[in-house]
């Protein structure tokens, strides 16, 4: 989350930081597996899951939204594509329209929110359903799928945020590492050399990019522009999961993210996603120094966010033990850091899991 905002202040050095949502999508993935296989065969399974993921998404998600509609029918632009921002479908009208979305363009960061949604909707009834051997191939066969579509929308759209719009694979490289992780099917030794030899790769690719298509631009239109590049940003997945596995495994690292002010950035930083993009939007066409104009946007976005989270959003969230509370056995109970740590790198990466 913090790489996707600082590429949108324009700050230096962030130009990968788009990657971010290639993480927050493996790390969505990795931790929601996790508790739906932990969560799986108990009494109100789909209940508490669905009732504690949407106290914690809709509010503020919902308050955004409506606040830009309003804005927009003030200010004279069309919202005539505000139900497919209702229904969490806006991804796919960003890949079937791009820029031919009528809606303000406060809300275009949400398609991200929308693909996270989908799996919120439809990944809990796969874990439920099938068991850990068949949902291992499932996911395997989503990472397939998930690159050979991408190919394909982009040959019949010629548009780079076609592809871009779909990142399904991304999630289940998470949901992947989550099966393989959780349920010990490689000893911790193997798992962590593979991880090491996963970022290695990752950021040899990285300097590959970079010397290839220069210093310049680095955005992901860059990457999606050729089926060479497509297989490189495919392989933004196995890097994510790469450094998700590290991190639980890496003391160090560990440490770092059970720092109590990250642990607090992470809770206000779904807070953070939402309303950045709309203060850009509004901020930047003002004239202000680009120095100055981010330095604006920084600080509105925090005070906004921290505020929504004390006064709007905790309120809400103080019901979801009272309406799903969640039923923990005993070696969850006992709190593993491996879920603190990677709830901590996921609320970081954009969405507070305060859902768990």
């Amino acid at each position: 989350m913090g790489g996707v905002i600082a590429l949108h202040l324009g700050c230096p050095g962030s130009a990968l930081g788009w990657t971010g949502v290639n993480l927050f999508f493996v790390l969505s993935g990795f931790l929601i597996t996790g508790i739906l296989l932990e969560d799986k065969g108990s009494q109100h399974y789909y209940a508490t899951f669905y009732c504690r993921r949407s106290l914690r998404i809709f509010p503020i998600y919902y308050l955004t939204i409506a606040t830009l509609a309003f804005a927009g029918i003030a200010t004279g632009e069309s919202i005539s594509h505000l139900p497919y921002f209702a229904t969490y479908t806006q991804n796919w009208l960003y890949a079937l329209y791009d820029v031919h979305v009528q809606f303000p363009w406060g809300a275009s960061h949400t398609w991200s929110l929308a693909i996270e949604e989908q799996f919120y909707l439809l990944w809990p009834l796969a874990v439920a359903m099938l068991p850990e051997q068949a949902l291992l191939k499932l996911v395997v066969l989503i990472i397939i799928l998930g690159n050979l579509s991408r190919d394909l929308v982009m040959h019949m759209t010629s548009q780079w945020g076609a592809g871009y719009a779909f990142q399904y694979d991304m999630l289940a490289w998470g949901a992947l590492g989550a099966i393989i992780y959780r349920g010990n099917l490689l000893p911790q030794e193997t798992l962590a050399r593979l991880a090491k030899l996963g970022v290695v790769i990752g950021i040899a690719t990285l300097v590959f990019v970079r010397l290839h298509y220069g210093p310049g631009d680095m955005g992901p239109w860059v990457w999606l522009s050729s089926r060479k590049g497509q297989l490189l940003f495919g392989g933004l997945g196995p890097f994510c999961l790469s450094i998700i596995i590290l991190a639980l495994l890496f003391t160090p690292l560990t440490n770092l993210l059970e720092l109590r002010p990250i642990r607090y950035c992470g809770k206000i930083s779904y807070g953070l996603y939402l309303y950045h993009w709309p203060l850009v939007v509004v901020i930047s066409p003002l004239g202000f120094s680009s120095l100055t104009s981010g330095l604006l946007i920084a600080s509105a976005a925090l005070l906004i966010a921290a505020t929504s989270y004390h006064f709007f959003e905790q309120p809400i969230l103080r019901y979801k033990d009272r309406i799903a509370p969640r039923t923990l056995r005993p070696v969850q109970q006992a709190g593993g850091s491996d879920v603190k740590v990677a709830e901590s790198a996921y609320i970081l990466s954009g969405a507070n899991f305060s859902g768990r």
